[in-house]
């Protein structure tokens, strides 16, 4: 991948298809050309997922495969996010229960928009709310956001949420868990004016 791994994280090797297949490359200034970076954040990744994975590489443009990094904690997820802030380099994030459809990976990559997200109903619209289940966050949302996942901002943002966006613990306060990553995000971007984009049909959730 050409940057640090992750503890835990696994690098699975997909067939060659380059992303100046799909689009103009001096469209992209974020990414410049550069091949599709999957993270697969997981405890047990869905058969379906790897499968889909593993054998639609032209479709999801993985040109440098995919790289799943095991959650071992209850905060290992807000973590790994951490990780990811600080190379500063464009990702998708999928995670092991989501499953996209053919293209799903590559559309959201090649988008303009700095943060694209799906949701996972049949039509369901998001109204303030996003997912993190298959969702690119941007070189330019990540460099706009320093710090985003820290215990530090985490402990910021929820003390200016008037209204958590995802129910938390009894006093409404999103603790730093896998469980609240999405609240936390949305929570961050109501509060600093950030604009998701969604993308459709939705991804399906196979939990």
């Amino acid at each position: 991948m050409g940057s640090r791994q992750s503890p835990g994280a696994v690098n699975h090797s997909g067939s060659m298809i380059f992303m100046s297949d799909y689009a103009d490359r001096g469209t992209h200034p974020d990414r410049d050309g550069a091949p599709v970076r999957v993270f697969v954040p997981f405890t047990k990744i869905h058969p379906a997922v790897r499968y889909h994975l593993d054998s639609f590489p032209s479709f999801n443009g993985l040109t440098a495969g995919w790289t799943s990094v095991r959650m071992t904690a209850e905060d290992s997820y807000p973590d790994f996010l951490v990780r990811r802030w600080e190379e500063g380099l464009p990702f998708l994030n999928l995670e092991h229960d989501v499953l996209p459809w053919p293209g799903a990976l590559v559309e959201i990559w090649n988008c303009v928009e700095e943060w694209c997200t799906f949701a996972y109903g049949f039509n369901e619209k998001f109204g303030n709310g996003s997912y993190m289940g298959c969702v690119k966050f941007s070189r330019n949302l990540i460099l706009r956001t320093p710090g985003l996942w820290t215990p530090e901002v985490w402990e910021v943002t929820k003390q200016y949420s008037a209204a958590p966006f995802w129910a938390g613990p009894p006093d409404g306060v999103p603790s730093r868990t896998w469980q609240h990553c999405d609240g936390h995000l949305v929570n961050y971007a109501l509060q600093h004016g950030l604009k998701f984009h969604q993308h459709f049909p939705s991804v399906n959730h196979l939990h």
